[in-house]
């Protein structure tokens, strides 16, 4: 009895320790009466009493409370079902699928020279490193370059992302998909790979914005996998071939088989060109992107927001407004860019447009906003007009003044505000009943609110005191394949080599210092368009308003620094740096709910489950487990530094181009008023040296300040030129020359 007391205790005063920083302890059950050993529990509060009593709930209970399936290895095992929720990146490397590894490197890739392909992969890559976005190929050599060199990145990132937005959807099935990009369907290979061999969705349409035969090698890769076999060809084969017959077609094939293993591992391996008008497949091909009328459950887009860094921010917008209005109810959009700056900024600009947090800057949690461009029924906005005549009373004696000089304003010609505050003016309650467009972030932002890391502006970053800056970015890594390894064996993508012999093939070994690996870089943004019926309508509506109406609460107990997201999946912090590891604590910074940056630490006096698990824990995770040690970090917000910056800069190169020019001129006008232009003899006749040097020093000057201009100019323009210049010498002069 007094064993079951003193147990009964030690649980009791655990759970005061931790339930201040900590409320979901976890612990080795055998510490208390009544459960087996060595399984793990979770210490919360019993609700069902007042008496203020705690109780234990079970691992296996934990698991079916967060819809998990049981771990199937020692190492998950130890980890809490909080911390396997959060973990949405893959364990260890990405694959390719080796059946289509197998068919680009056997009817693709070895039909060309090696080196060939090296040399236009090489310098695609160095043209990407200048102008920071990719863009469709031009030849066939770059088209089979783009697969060789940009596919296994691009598949790995839109694989990713998919592996998360299915973890993140129960149940997720789209029946339309869309996936544009510049590579061979790359979005529609990789959704294949996850869904299985048994998605047959009802339409799926790849749109590839390259060279045509781009086409070509999107249908010999999809041709591979078994969910693009048509519904006809695969109900008549299995219709003609029983079950049984396949057996004895084996068995009898074994009995006379007179084929070595080595053949029947080449079996099949056909090398060479492919005729690709016979290939049928499930995914319809298209050059072009759709129109309106269409709708899709899932859009896929690579590299498709921004083509030109110069029209960058509008670009954006006008090409997310067109995807957006492609997007079904109840339908997702994933976008992947680049993990360098540039791709940083494109994927928060297409989050600004569609969430617009400066319209709802007291608003926290992941409340759907309103779409406006795309809902239906448009709500009313309030004019300018409307606003003064409510909240000014100056305003009001002003405009009855204007109005009995120049007439009444009438709402038609205040049409042109409408276009501009449409998204930037929060609609009323009566008309936000009838948006029937709203938009929801799932991943990999935890809050709705502005994004701390957003700069706004691309070329920041690459100022001195820019480089510096933050990004959102993440890594994966993923294996080569053999059409890999091979176009980076030799000088152009590699490191030089030392001495002869390395790079060279071992049999069974591979290529010393050579990696099976690389590691992709990528930004990506997941969106969620929910469903338009009057009920969600609603529960959104009064989900807002009943924010608004505790707004002073929110602000003072919850949303702010430290705040963990309590058992709400999406709002859970993410890791979006490499948890530093120390020995006795992690340190890991997060973007967390309260829409800042912050620094958590997790000690091992903490709580042993969390420091295990935060051991365990990669950038990209999300984090349920809270911290001891949490403030606020440093983020991009403070730029006023950078447009002081810009404008200096702006102000020098004006005022250098205007100096330059002067001084040309001033040159130009010193040579034209000069004396002595022409060099006469001791004959009196003028020489023709001293006006040649005459004439090319005003040239010189001319092309120095008409530079590209003299550039483009042909020969002949020049030829010319001079020729213009001699009919001007004197008569004497040419008879002379």
């Amino acid at each position: 009895m007094l064993r079951n007391k003193t147990s009964s205790l030690i649980v009791s005063n655990i759970y005061k320790r931790y339930s201040s920083d900590f409320k979901h302890t976890t612990f080795r059950s055998n510490d208390v009466n009544g459960f087996p050993k060595k399984s793990l529990g979770e210490i919360v509060p019993d609700t069902t009493t007042d008496s203020g009593k705690i109780k234990v709930i079970k691992q296996d209970d934990l698991f079916q409370k967060y819809q998990l399936s049981a771990p199937k290895n020692s190492i998950a095992s130890r980890l809490h079902p909080k911390t396997l929720l959060g973990k949405n990146t893959l364990t260890g490397q990405i694959k390719l699928n080796p059946i289509v590894a197998n068919a680009i490197n056997n009817s693709i890739l070895k039909v060309h020279v090696p080196n060939h392909l090296r040399r236009s992969a090489a310098n695609y890559f160095i043209e990407l490193q200048e102008k920071n976005l990719h863009r469709p190929a031009k030849s066939l050599v770059e088209v089979d370059a783009h697969i060789a060199s940009i596919f296994l990145q691009n598949y790995a990132s839109i694989y990713q992302s998919l592996y998360e937005l299915k973890k993140k959807v129960p149940n997720f099935n789209p029946k339309s998909v869309l996936d544009v990009g510049y590579g061979p369907a790359t979005g529609i290979v990789a959704l294949n790979d996850l869904m299985g061999k048994e998605y047959r969705p009802s339409k799926k349409e790849a749109v590839i914005l390259s060279h045509s035969e781009m086409i070509k090698r999107a249908k010999i890769i999809l041709s591979r996998q078994l969910n693009e076999i048509p519904d006809d060809l695969l109900y008549e084969e299995k219709a003609t071939r029983s079950l049984k017959d396949a057996e004895t077609e084996s068995a009898f094939a074994r009995e006379h088989s007179t084929i070595d293993e080595e053949e029947k591992e080449d079996d099949g391996d056909l090398v060479g060109v492919v005729k690709t008008k016979q290939i049928k497949i499930n995914t319809i091909l298209k050059d072009s992107v759709p129109g309106v009328p269409n709708q899709y459950d899932l859009i896929i887009l690579t590299h498709q927001l921004l083509k030109n860094e110069e029209k960058f921010p509008y670009q954006v917008e006008d090409n997310l407004e067109h995807y957006l209005s492609l997007l079904a109810p109840g339908g997702h959009l994933i976008i992947i860019e680049r993990g360098n700056p540039l791709g940083f900024e494109i994927i928060a600009r297409a989050r600004q447009v569609m969430i617009r947090p400066e319209s709802y800057p007291n608003e926290h949690g992941k409340i759907p906003r309103p779409w406006l461009r795309g809902s239906i029924n448009k709500p009313k906005n309030s004019s300018l007009y409307d606003a003064v005549e409510k909240n000014d009373k100056d305003g009001n004696s002003l405009l009855a003044d204007i109005n009995k000089k120049f007439g009444e304003i009438k709402e038609t010609d205040l049409k042109f505000e409408s276009a501009l505050e449409e998204n930037l003016i929060e609609p009323d309650n009566e008309d936000a009943n009838n948006i029937d467009f709203h938009l929801k972030i799932l991943a990999p932002c935890s809050h709705h609110r502005k994004c701390p890391l957003q700069v706004g502006k691309p070329q920041y970053y690459g100022y001195s005191i820019g480089k510096n800056l933050k990004f959102c970015n993440f890594q994966k890594i993923v294996q080569r394949p053999k059409f890999s390894i091979e176009l980076k064996r030799g000088k152009i993508l590699s490191s030089e080599w030392q001495e002869k012999g390395i790079g060279e093939s071992k049999p069974g070994s591979g290529r010393e210092n050579c990696k099976d690996s690389e590691v992709l870089n990528y930004s990506y943004l997941i969106v969620e368009r929910t469903l338009n019926d009057q009920a969600t309508i609603n529960k959104i509506v009064e989900a807002r308003m009943a924010q608004k109406n505790s707004q002073e609460l929110l602000d003072k107990k919850r949303f702010d620094v430290g705040y963990t997201g309590d058992d709400n999946y999406e709002l859970w912090p993410r890791i979006i740096n490499d948890p530093l590891k120390m020995k006795g604590h992690v340190t890991m910074d997060v973007c967390a709910p309260s829409g800042f940056l912050e620094k958590w630490t997790i000690p091992k006096s903490f709580s042993k489950q969390a420091y295990h698990d935060a051991r365990k824990s990669n950038k990209g995770d999300v984090w349920a487990l809270n911290a001891k040690t949490k403030y606020k970090g440093v983020s991009n917000l403070n730029v006023a530094k950078f447009e002081r910056m810009e404008k200096l800069l702006k102000k020098q190169k004006m005022k250098l181009e205007k100096e330059n020019e002067i001084k040309l001129q001033n040159a130009i006008s010193k040579l034209e008023n000069e004396k002595d232009i022409t060099i006469s003899n001791k004959n009196g006749v003028e020489s023709i040296e001293g006006v040649s040097k005459n004439m090319a020093r005003t040239i010189d000057l001319l092309s120095e300040q008409h530079g590209k201009e003299f550039e483009k100019a042909s020969s002949k323009k020049i030829k010319k030129f001079n020729n213009s210049l001699l009919s001007d010498m004197p008569l004497k002069l040419q008879q002379q020359k």
